[in-house]
């Protein structure tokens, strides 16, 4: 996009097959080789902007999966699951709570607990990227809580 000259500022993408109810797999099946396409492009959009202007990248998903896999060794909809953000200026490491994996920190003895709210997250890099807070109808009626992405 850049070698195009256009002055772009932010862009949205979505990627399927995230959905893996049966044959998830680990090191290959189609889970680990979305991951695998998720890291390549991650890593070719930070090589091709380092030190030509600051970036971030925002990955999230609109639903978690169980912790355990199913029958027909996929993952069934869950309640939490994670955001990965990657860029010039995120702190790198794990924010927010982690309760764990014990079988009682499971919302329905299944799913990772919720502990942030994502819009916190996306908040956080709205108002990064824009210099200020994103204006109040971004998110109707909610209130975000800092979770320190940002250096």
């Amino acid at each position: 996009l850049e070698a195009s000259g256009l002055p772009v500022r932010a862009v949205f993408l979505e990627s399927n097959s995230w959905d893996t109810h049966q044959n998830q797999g680990t090191e290959s099946g189609s889970m680990a080789n979305s991951i695998r396409d998720l890291s390549t492009a991650l890593a070719n959009l930070a090589n091709g902007l380092r030190g030509k202007r600051e970036w971030t990248a925002l990955v999230h998903t609109e639903f978690g999966r169980t912790v355990r896999p199913n029958g027909s060794r996929g993952s069934d909809h869950g309640h939490g699951s994670l955001a990965l953000l990657a860029g010039s200026r995120v702190r790198g490491g794990l924010h927010g709570d982690w309760p764990g994996l014990a079988e009682s920190e499971l919302t329905e003895g299944r799913d990772l607990a919720v502990t942030a709210d994502y819009r916190s997250v996306a908040w956080e890099v709205l108002r990064a990227h824009l210099g200020e807070s994103p204006p109040r109808t971004t998110f109707p009626g909610f209130e975000p809580s800092s979770l320190s992405l940002f250096a």
